[in-house]
């Protein structure tokens, strides 16, 4: 690293004394490469200029030169400024280091999104709100460059459909947040949802890594909704069902009243019509035994809605199956309202419950300019008001339209590979598979080559052409291809469909937007509209017509499926000769939508599909194909029938059982859970997998650990238990993710009812444990007299109630010798000996113990150093190491002993130092009178405890003799025998002879 000090002084490297910048650069291990400062005394004013002038050269003028160069181009921006002060900062600003060393640079940008700067506003999404936000933090890695990218965001639904939001931001210099902003859906977005997020998706920024651009992210939405799971939606039931079922959206959802009817019209409204009331919490609601008539044959429509009781409206969740005893299980379709959930490709079913082939007649509505005078945003095309483009990947051309002649249907285009290059030469970007719009760039010969062959060649004859300038298309360079392309140019492509208006584009001076449609071969049909020289949004509308005489239906996705047997059909016509032509196709589609077509134009009413292997294909849908070349009249759908084998279906029931320890709980706590899991399905599933997760605060998804389950039989509940210590997570606003039959681990119906989330607050453990340590049993202080032998006590104590001190890497000892050396002490069982706390015994205390005792040592001045932590990491002493200097002498001996007060009114106590690494086992203070009588001996047993190092005695004498009568005021004398071993202490000195008269001290009572 390179430090620069905007102060004075610091660089002052040619004075005699090491200053702040030799330092820095000379220190070990982590020293600087280069330190920047003045010499001398600076002042605020000159330093502030200077210092604007030289971070404008880091980050922009001088960036990626030399440092050297980076001061010398900061001063030379301020030469010539006249005053002493900058003169004076330009003169002395020195710099101790390589001048050619260069910062960190970068030639290119390189944006790169990480899963734990997505987050979502709310952090909880519910369909109680209409909308919210994924907010994208954007950093740059690489060089800040001065514009701005697309960023796209493609919303997977639960039900399969996508939105996708495409806007433009400026460009992140370092780090930028983009925030896009989507609505809710309350119908199809509950569940999970999931985000395909691409940053700079037109590929614009040349950067040095793409991938980083892209990250995909998941989301849950819950609702106060109850969706119907059985049974399966167009399920063949062939007996009276025991209950039909559904499952909260929100599993954890509070007990409320729901509304549930059955009926065999969608319209719920005739006389077999029934309704019941249930009050359940979250999780599966069971309707037993609908008082229903059975009807063979019937198609019967339930639904079920949260009751107008909560200041809300009935949102109606809608199933059908049908009732047909004798047959196979599986999938149909065979009622009017059934086929409303079908895909339709130019034919509609009519209310009168008729299919018929589309006569149809598109809007095309497109509007361009030029940046900035019009922004990006409002370079759009519409189709019937959907709209289909916002921009264009085309940064510098066109984006076209071309409408089949007979259909009326625009054209698609899919990506080749991962080319970004469509199949003529044209320009692919962004995510979607395919798109109804051709783009090109007309910014060289290849792109305008591309355009003109595509024109001239692969529109047929009676297409409708219609197409409108991104930007800048380089009308003024057209004109030189005409050697490339045989004498012609893009002009002459557009002037064959009839456009006269865009030759003028050629010899403006600035350029101008431009919008051209026709019907190629008909020239009195061109349209031509050219914008002002400013570039202001200019805006055309075409109508593009088409009569169909052939057309599909797609079905609803079939399925999954254990196994495929057959497909079944049959049509009617209302015509009395008819002339159509009909088949179905069978489509298999793969866990992640990719569709195969396994059989085409089947024409029998019955066809088995028990070649299409269900684990590769466990969905598949139907595609009837109608043509009718004379009346124009389609087939009328009587039935579209599945057989197959179902799979299961497994949900998270939380108003069987449920209960959780605590939602807030203190770091170290345990968590205990249990759920309910119910299958309501006829299937029974193998052992069952469950997932647990901790999703913390920065989105980071931890795993609990947790065992495969036992099997779940069909109609059975079992309860999923786990246990963890919250230690192990981060501490703060939590969610507690569970989810049964994690990635489809076993094929199963559904799974919006298999996720559960759960607020769980860790409350972190903030508090520092204390640290306490004794000598011999006594607290010291820094620098005192301890025994030779001492044994020390540590001890570390946390407030903590689950997290025990029980690991010796808690506490780390080091010893600091006299001679300077350092040792950390090891857990050796004998020098070191460590006490885990009683974990049985944690409410009472949470007290680790460690006895050191490191035998006889030499004299000198010792140092202990301790860190202590708990099992959370806090630091003992607010991360500072506990240190203590104590000295340690060997021999023996006695220091004077002084009484304390003294001169004394009532009572006095003596102080006196002892060293070695034993207490004297004899201890004799003497007190006599100055003509020599004894009046008072004071023996060890009655001074209290005794130690090496500075003593104050327990014992307090109070001016009596030795028979308790009081002595009289005055002047006495005292002196004090010890024995070790049988032998006389020799004196300590400390420095207090004076006060002494060989070995007597003087002490004065005064009442």
């Amino acid at each position: 690293h390179v430090v620069y000090s905007n102060g004075c002084n610091t660089s002052a490297i040619h004075d005699y004394n090491v200053t702040i910048a030799e330092d820095f650069v000379f220190a070990e291990q982590s020293a600087a490469v280069a330190f920047i400062s003045s010499s001398t005394f600076s002042y605020a004013g000159s330093l502030y200029n200077y210092g604007l002038r030289f971070y404008d050269e880091i980050a922009d003028h001088s960036y990626a030169l030399g440092i050297g160069d980076m001061i010398k181009a900061a001063n030379d921006t301020l030469d010539g400024v006249t005053d002493d002060f900058t003169e004076l900062t330009l003169e002395h600003t020195t710099l101790l280091g390589d001048p050619s060393l260069r910062l960190n640079s970068h030639a290119q940008p390189d944006y790169a999104i990480e899963s734990p700067y997505v987050y979502f506003d709310p952090p909880f999404l519910s369909t109680a709100i209409d909308s919210f936000t994924i907010n994208i933090v954007v950093t740059n890695l690489g060089r800040a460059i001065d514009t701005s990218y697309f960023v796209e965001v493609v919303r997977h639904k639960p039900d399969g459909s996508t939105d996708v939001k495409l806007d433009r931001f400026h460009a992140a210099y370092w780090r930028d947040t983009v925030s896009i902003k989507f609505f809710t859906d309350p119908i199809s977005g509950v569940g999970i949802n999931a985000f395909d997020i691409h940053i700079d998706n037109t590929s614009e920024i040349a950067e040095p890594d793409e991938l980083n651009n892209i990250l995909s992210t998941t989301a849950y939405i819950i609702s106060n909704d109850a969706i119907p799971i059985y049974p399966y939606e167009f399920a063949i039931v062939n007996h009276v069902p025991a209950y039909v079922a559904a499952s909260t959206a929100d599993v954890f959802a509070s007990e409320k009243q729901f509304v549930l009817q059955m009926d065999t019209t969608m319209n719920f409204n005739s006389p077999l019509k029934k309704s019941t009331l249930v009050i359940e919490s979250g999780g599966v609601i069971k309707w037993y035994e609908p008082p229903v008539v059975w009807l063979d044959s019937t198609v019967y429509y339930w639904r079920i809605s949260l009751d107008t009781l909560y200041d809300n409206e009935l949102l109606w969740r809608t199933t059908s199956f049908l009732y047909k005893t004798g047959v196979e299980t599986g999938w149909n379709q065979s009622h009017y309202f059934q086929y409303l959930e079908d895909q339709y490709a130019n034919i509609i079913l009519q209310p009168n419950r008729k299919f018929e082939f589309v006569t149809e007649e598109k809007s095309v509505d497109v509007a361009t300019g030029i940046y900035p005078t019009t922004d990006w945003s409002e370079v759009t095309s519409y189709i019937n008001g959907e709209l289909m483009a916002v921009g264009s990947c085309a940064y510098a051309g066109f984006l076209c339209y071309v409408f089949d002649p007979a259909t009326g249907e625009p054209w698609t285009v899919s990506e080749i590979g991962t080319t970004d290059m469509g199949p003529y030469g044209d320009v692919h970007c962004g995510s979607l598979p395919f798109r109804r719009f051709i783009q090109f760039n007309t910014d060289n010969l290849t792109n305008r080559t591309s355009m003109y062959n595509f024109m001239m060649d692969v529109i047929p004859d009676s297409a409708y052409f219609i197409c409108y300038t991104n930007n800048y298309a380089e009308f003024y360079e057209w004109l030189d291809d005409t050697t490339a392309l045989g004498g012609e140019s893009l002009f002459d492509a557009f002037t064959s469909y009839g456009a006269t208006d865009i030759l003028s584009l050629a010899t403006y001076d600035a350029e101008r937007s431009y919008i051209f449609g026709a019907k190629k071969g008909n020239p009195a049909t061109k349209y031509e509209l050219i914008s002002d020289e400013f570039g202001n949004k200019i805006e055309a509308s075409f109508s593009v017509s088409g009569f169909w005489n052939a057309g599909n239906v797609y079905t609803t996705n079939v399925g999954p499926a254990k196994s495929w047997d057959k497909v079944k059909w049959r049509f009617s016509t209302f015509d009395a000769l008819p002339t159509d032509t009909n088949s179905i196709t069978v489509i298999g589609i793969t866990p992640d939508g990719t569709e195969y077509i396994f059989a085409d134009n089947l024409l029998s009413g019955d066809t088995t599909i028990a070649g299409l292997d269900a684990a590769a294909y466990p969905y598949l849908k139907i595609k009837v194909n109608t043509t009718d070349d004379s009346l124009r009249t389609p087939a009328q759908i009587d039935y579209l029938r599945v057989i197959y084998a179902p799979v299961p279906e497994a949900a998270l029931n939380p108003n069987y059982q449920f209960s959780i320890s605590g939602d807030s709980v203190n770091q170290g706590e345990t968590i205990s859970l249990h759920v309910a899991v119910t299958n309501v399905s006829e299937l029974d599933m193998d052992s069952l997998l469950i997932d647990y997760h901790i999703i913390d605060k920065s989105n980071i998804e931890h795993t609990i650990p947790h065992v495969r389950q036992d099997s779940l039989l069909s109609d059975e509940t079992m309860i999923s238990s786990v246990q963890f210590n919250t230690l192990q997570y981060p501490a703060g606003l939590n969610i507690l993710s569970i989810e049964v039959n994690p990635d489809n681990d076993q094929p199963e119906q559904y799974h919006f009812n298999n996720l559960g989330y759960i607020s769980l607050y860790v409350a972190p453990d903030i508090s520092d444990p204390l640290m306490d340590v004794t000598f011999d049993g006594i607290h010291i202080l820094d620098g005192d007299l301890v025994s030779a032998n001492p044994n020390i006590t540590i001890e570390l104590k946390d407030e903590n109630a689950f997290l025990a001190i029980n690991d010796t890497s808690y506490l780390q000892v080091e010893l600091k010798y006299p001679d300077n050396s350092k040792r950390i002490m090891p857990y050796d069982g004998t020098t070191m000996r460590f006490y885990a706390a009683d974990t049985g015994n944690l409410d009472e205390t949470n007290t680790a113990r460690v006895e050191l005792t490191p035998g006889l040592l030499a004299d000198g001045i010792y140092e202990l150093i301790l860190h202590g932590e708990d099992a959370s990491g806090n630091e003992s002493g607010n991360s500072i190491d506990y240190t203590i200097s104590f000295e340690v002498i060997n021999k023996p001996m006695i220091s004077n002993v002084f009484n304390y007060p003294n001169p004394f009114t009532t009572q006095t106590r003596f102080v006196f130092t002892l060293t070695g690494s034993e207490v004297p086992e004899y201890f004799k203070i003497q007190v006599m009178t100055i003509s020599g009588k004894v009046i008072r001996e004071i023996m060890r047993n009655e001074l209290g405890n005794l130690h090496i190092g500075t003593n104050i005695t327990e014992f307090v004498w109070d001016g009596t003799d030795m028979y308790g009568d009081a002595v009289a005021n005055g002047l006495y004398l005292y002196r004090v025998v010890t024995k070790l071993n049988g032998r006389n202490l020799e004196k300590y000195d400390t420095a207090t002879d004076q006060y002494f008269n060989n070995g007597w001290g003087k002490m004065y009572l005064a009442r």
